[in-house]
């Protein structure tokens, strides 16, 4: 509820001063482009270091508004255009979005190799309890049959309701031909209260859904029982077998090497 307000007021404030969501959805690359390199190659480099991850995000994002502002500052007329409108223009905004990923990549591998990190993926991998071994990922016989009926609701619905938007929908327009104002305002409206039970839809359907959950929280599990020793032990039982996997890795490692 607070994000929805907090985003909501953002949304009036932004609209109020003139910026488009347009300007902003390109305005993000500028801001938050140069923390998409390091982070991937921090997840697909061993020698990715911390050091240079952030080091490339956080003058990554300067060289970014520098080369966004200056850009946008220098190429414009002045008499015509304001600094802001002229911000949103493609080429300098697409000016900034390339200095923010290139200028972040070429950082983060130069510091990378200079101060080079070696993360031992074995270790997390080995760690990891498989699928078997999850006692969480297997489904028994009445949830594998409530998702049966939540796979062929959602798909009696979705495939129903898109033949309804794509299809009826405009045909039902082309008798009318030309909008007079009494129509479009009827057409107006079904698209507004459209929109209103999708989005109250979007915020109830969830929270009815894990009622119980959210009960059982609210009411430190007085309303909703919910067995936290059986949680626990099932945890500790994954642990411990992906404990045994790892030893029994290990020890078939020794034998080649032996060998």
């Amino acid at each position: 509820l607070c994000w929805r307000l907090l985003m909501g007021v953002l949304g009036i404030i932004l609209n109020h001063i003139g910026v488009s969501l347009g300007w902003l959805y390109l305005a993000m690359g500028n801001m938050i482009g140069s923390a998409v390199v390091p982070v991937a190659m921090a997840l697909c480099w061993r020698k990715a270091s911390g050091v240079a991850a952030i080091a490339g995000a956080v003058f990554g994002l300067i060289a970014a508004m520098c080369t966004w502002l200056i850009y946008s500052a220098v190429d414009r007329d002045s008499t015509t255009t304001t600094l802001f409108q002229s911000t949103g223009e493609d080429a300098h905004m697409l000016s900034g979005n390339l200095v923010a990923i290139l200028s972040s990549a070429f950082i983060t591998t130069v510091v990378s190799l200079i101060r080079p990190d070696d993360c031992d993926w074995e270790t997390t991998t080995k760690q990891i309890p498989l699928i078997e071994e999850d006692p969480f990922a297997h489904y028994n016989a009445d949830t594998e049959e409530q998702m049966m009926r939540a796979m062929k609701f959602i798909l009696t619905w979705g495939v129903g309701l898109t033949f309804v938007l794509v299809v009826v929908w405009p045909v039902l327009a082309i008798p009318a031909g030309v909008f007079s104002k009494g129509y479009f305002t009827f057409w107006v409206a079904i698209s507004i209260t459209w929109g209103i039970l999708a989005c109250l839809a979007m915020l109830l359907l969830p929270l009815w859904e894990a009622k119980g959950a959210i009960l059982g929280v609210l009411s430190n599990g007085k309303i909703v029982k919910w067995d936290a020793a059986e949680h626990a032990e099932k945890v500790a039982e994954a642990k411990e077998k992906a404990l045994e996997r790892s030893a029994e890795e290990g020890d078939g490692e020794d034998l080649d090497n032996d060998e």
